[in-house]
């Protein structure tokens, strides 16, 4: 009888083990990535790896002196549990990041589905092209907060351009935005200023169902 106890105690310590193991498969531990002029920090808002991001990271944005001249795109999803947060920490006087088109560069790591998105904007939400699926893949569950985003803006003599991902000098569009939104499931813009546009910011949704925005919140 004691054998028998003894066998029953080490199967369940086993079955215990093993139900503690099955939970934690597909368990995504979030990373946190600090972009700024400190020790340590990325220096680039293109050292991020955008098109990598799991639910639950963060990207917390420092200030830096004249902000950040560059072009991103924000194409991953979280979940209604763990979104992805991409903050801007204001510096000691409340002064919010900055991220500015004028002389800005593309991230070399864009993967859009057109060249119709690469004058739209300085931070473009849309899938990749690589692993987007018709229908089945929306940026979701996304927090984007207290930046100061600015000079997405059409001027004819170029006096305000960028830089695209293949090298060569470009003017923005008549249509370009602070955030452009291709299409977005429960995204939020929260405490940020956007200025000196085309557009503010701008949410498509399309071909119904399919392409569409939904959930959106901008306070």
């Amino acid at each position: 009888m004691k054998n028998v106890n003894i066998y029953c105690r080490i199967v369940t310590q086993i079955l215990t083990t093993c139900l503690l193991l099955i939970a934690t498969i597909g368990i995504s531990h979030a990373a946190t990535y600090n972009v700024g002029p400190a020790m340590g920090y990325l220096a680039k808002l293109s050292d991020v790896p955008w098109g990598m991001l799991k639910p639950g990271d963060i990207v917390n944005i420092h200030c830096t002196p004249g902000g950040y001249h560059e072009i991103i795109q924000i194409s991953e999803s979280g979940t209604a549990a763990q979104p992805i947060v991409i903050r801007g920490i204001p510096d000691n006087t409340g002064t919010l990041p900055i991220i500015d088109g004028a002389n800005a560069v593309i991230d070399s790591h864009v993967d859009y589905r057109s060249s119709v998105f690469e004058n739209l904007g300085v931070i473009l939400v849309t899938p990749r092209k690589k692993t987007y699926a018709y229908g089945k893949t929306f940026p979701s569950y996304i927090s984007i907060e207290t930046l100061d985003i600015r000079n997405a803006l059409y001027k004819a003599d170029a006096s305000i351009s960028f830089t695209d991902q293949h090298g060569a000098n470009r003017i923005y569009s008549t249509f370009a935005c602070g955030i452009y939104i291709e299409f977005a499931r429960h995204l939020t813009v929260r405490g940020c200023e956007i200025s000196f546009n085309g557009n503010g910011i701008f949410a498509n949704s399309k071909n119904p169902a399919a392409q569409s925005s939904a959930d959106l919140l901008i306070e």
